[in-house]
Order: C-alpha cells, then sequence, then structure tokens
C-alpha cells in the first residue's frame, strides 16, 4: 500500500472540470516534496499530459508496476493517440499501420471519432480534453494508494491549467488569427489548383 499521505490529499482544493485551477502546478509540487519521500516524490512529479514528454518505458519500469496509474495512463494514452492516428489517416485514404496500439474501448474510439469531426480544432481539443478529465476521474476513484491518487491529482491539475490556458482571452485570440490563416490558405491552394 505504501506510506499514508492521507493529510496532504485532505489538504488539497478539489478540482472541477471548467473552473479556475485552485492551486498552481508549483504550489502542489512545493506542497508533496515537503511531505513524500523522494521516491513517491520522484513518481508524483512525473507526469505529463504528453506521452513524448515523458519517459520511455524502460525509464520508468523500475518505478512503476503494470497496474499503476502511470502505466495505465500511458496505455491509455497511447491508446487514444493510436485511435485519433488511425482515424486521421483513414480520412485521407492512406494506410494504417498495424504496429499503431488503440484503444480497447469502443467509448474511447468513439469520442476520437467525435473529436476527429469536430468543426474545428479547439473543440477537438475540447472534446479530447473531457475524455481525459473523465478518464483521470475515474482513475482516481479506483487508486489504492495515496501515492496514486496525488499521481492523478497532478494530472487533473495539469488538465485544468491547459485548459484555462487554452480558453484565456489572449489564446483565443491567437487561436482565432491562427486557425483564419490556415483557412484562407486552404481556400487559396483550392482556388489555385481550379
Amino acid at each position: 500500500m505504501g506510506h499514508s499521505y492521507s493529510y496532504l490529499i485532505a489538504s488539497l482544493p478539489a478540482l472541477q472540470w471548467n473552473a479556475a485551477p485552485p492551486i498552481s502546478i508549483a504550489q502542489f509540487l512545493e506542497d508533496c516534496q515537503y511531505v513524500l519521500l523522494f521516491s513517491d516524490y520522484s513518481y508524483v512529479a512525473h507526469p505529463t499530459l504528453l506521452l513524448s514528454e515523458s519517459s520511455s518505458a524502460e525509464e520508468w519500469s523500475s518505478m512503476v508496476s503494470e497496474h499503476s496509474a502511470a502505466a495505465q495512463w500511458r496505455e491509455f494514452k497511447q491508446g487514444l493517440q493510436g485511435d485519433l492516428a488511425r482515424l486521421r489517416v483513414a480520412a485521407v485514404g492512406l494506410q494504417i499501420q498495424n504496429s499503431w496500439q488503440y484503444s480497447n474501448s469502443v467509448y474511447v474510439y468513439n469520442t476520437a471519432r467525435a473529436a476527429i469531426n469536430a468543426p474545428h480544432p479547439l473543440a477537438a481539443e475540447e472534446i479530447i480534453d473531457v475524455l481525459c478529465w473523465q478518464w483521470l476521474t475515474d482513475m482516481a476513484e479506483s487508486c489504492t494508494s495515496d501515492r496514486e491518487r496525488l499521481y492523478v491529482y497532478h494530472l487533473q491539475l495539469q488538465l485544468l491549467h491547459r485548459d484555462h490556458q487554452l480558453h484565456s482571452p489572449a489564446a483565443l485570440e491567437r487561436y482565432q488569427q491562427i486557425y483564419q490563416d490556415v483557412q484562407q490558405q486552404f481556400a487559396f491552394k483550392e482556388s489555385n489548383n481550379e
């Protein structure tokens, strides 16, 4: 079961989707560093929303079991990314790679399809973020140790901060500029191809 960090967990503010993050990631990590054992802190401080930023499976193998939150998060994200890639590739008529890992969930696949069919990229991001939030919420309820709960809390906190940044006025303005530029470029290419 590991060490108990129930006082730390009880002191953390509740996280709610579509609400402003109640604590900074830096403050969360500082609180964890003060209370957690070094090995537990190394585990809790590690998660990232993007798999490309996380360590290789070999590097993680000494720290996580196959049933840990970290391993389950990695499997979920790889499956989701595989589903998204498969749907994108099929949409443009290219060959699907058999080596890709797909999710084992019809719900994840259908949500990935909804994201691919979203009217614009920001809507697709929102669909994927809600799926990740729901998955992490379910994961938090099934955690069997405080270390795992803190790992999931860290991921949810990152997701809240990311969502908050994506919906800031400056980010939305920049998104609109980029999206309009891309639409104009496609319109220009299509008019030149006719």
